[in-house]
This record gives structure tokens, C-alpha cells and sequence, in this order.
């Protein structure tokens, strides 16, 4: 009868300490999540991605080729995607008036796509804001 008793007060204590740990991990949990509504303004996102469709293949990512057997080539702009994302670090930055935002532009000169000079392949230029 000795030990029976001894293992109920034990699982009693054991119970007791089982509801603290919970009750302060509860009340942890609320504040934490107090915390967070309060200061939401300051985990707003830092960037926006943006999906430019490119127009040199209408977004399909392929152009006519006869050279070709299906008659079909990936486009030399977008690499065969169909578009660019791009990533806005702040509001001022533009989109590229050269190239459009896809980075890449098609040299009529030399018949071949290169880097867009003007934004160097990014799709952006950032721009300054004028200064009071």
C-alpha cells in the first residue's frame, strides 16, 4: 500500500509540472504573437518580383526557323522561357526603355542578340530621385 501511494503523489507532481511547462509556453506563444501584430510594418517585403512577357516570341519562348526540321528554334531574347523576372529592389528602380526589362536586345547589325548595354542584362535601371 506503501509504494502505491508514493507512485500516485509522484504522478501528481509529475501532472503538476506538465500544466506549468504548458501554461508558460501558451502565455510565450500569445505574447510572441502580440509582438509580431504590433511590428508587422517591419517584415513587409523589401522586393518585387516582377514577370515581363517577351515580345520578340510572344511569350511562347520560340520563333520560326526554317533552318530547323520541326521549324521552331528557342528564342535568342528570353533563352525559351517566354518571359524575364525581374527583381525591384526600391521604387526607384525602372524598368530598362532599351530593352524592355528582358535584359537582351537583337542587334540588327550584326544579326545576333546581345546584352542590353544600357542596364547591362539586369531589366532594370535605377533611377534617382530628384534631390529639394
Amino acid at each position: 500500500m506503501k509504494s502505491h501511494r508514493h507512485l500516485i503523489a509522484i504522478t501528481t507532481k509529475n501532472a503538476f509540472i506538465l500544466f506549468l511547462v504548458i501554461l508558460g509556453g501558451t502565455f510565450i506563444l500569445y505574447k510572441q504573437g502580440e509582438w509580431i501584430a504590433e511590428n508587422r510594418p517591419r517584415f513587409r517585403r523589401l522586393t518585387s518580383i516582377e514577370r515581363i512577357p517577351c515580345e520578340y516570341c510572344a511569350g511562347s519562348g520560340l520563333i520560326d526557323d526554317e533552318t530547323t526540321p520541326s521549324g521552331y528554334s528557342m528564342c535568342p531574347i528570353c533563352f525559351g522561357l517566354g518571359a524575364n523576372l525581374i527583381r525591384k529592389m526600391d521604387d526607384n528602380d525602372k524598368l530598362c526603355p532599351a530593352c524592355g526589362g528582358m535584359g537582351r536586345i537583337y542587334d540588327f547589325d550584326t544579326d545576333l542578340p546581345r546584352t542590353c548595354g544600357r542596364c547591362d542584362g539586369r531589366g532594370l535601371i535605377h533611377t534617382r530621385q530628384p534631390e529639394e
